[in-house]
């Protein structure tokens, strides 16, 4: 594999941080509004869904990783599924 090959999974953690941003932006006027109607006190059961995605996601990018264990595989195969795992671990210890 090419010197430059190597170095291309790293763009997943790029990719991830610029979804991260997203989902913060898309999320936050909703859980501002759950916090304003519940007089500024955070109930914790509203971070239950999210969580529940969180498992998903971590345990797809994983699983998905951890199946190509062949040289031949193609270098974005490890890529696309460190989006998954980085945001899962990324929203899950938000």
């Amino acid at each position: 594999m090419d010197a430059w090959v190597c170095g291309l999974p790293h763009l997943s953690i790029t990719v991830v941080i610029s979804l991260r941003c997203l989902y913060v932006v898309l999320t936050h006027p909703s859980y501002s509004r759950m916090l304003h109607a519940n007089h500024n006190t955070s109930n914790p059961e509203w971070w239950v869904p999210p969580v529940i995605l969180d498992g998903v996601l971590l345990v797809t990018g994983l699983s998905w990783f951890d199946g190509p264990e062949n040289s031949r595989v193609y270098w974005i195969v490890p890529t696309i599924s460190g989006v998954w795992t980085i945001f899962g671990i990324l929203t899950a210890f938000h």
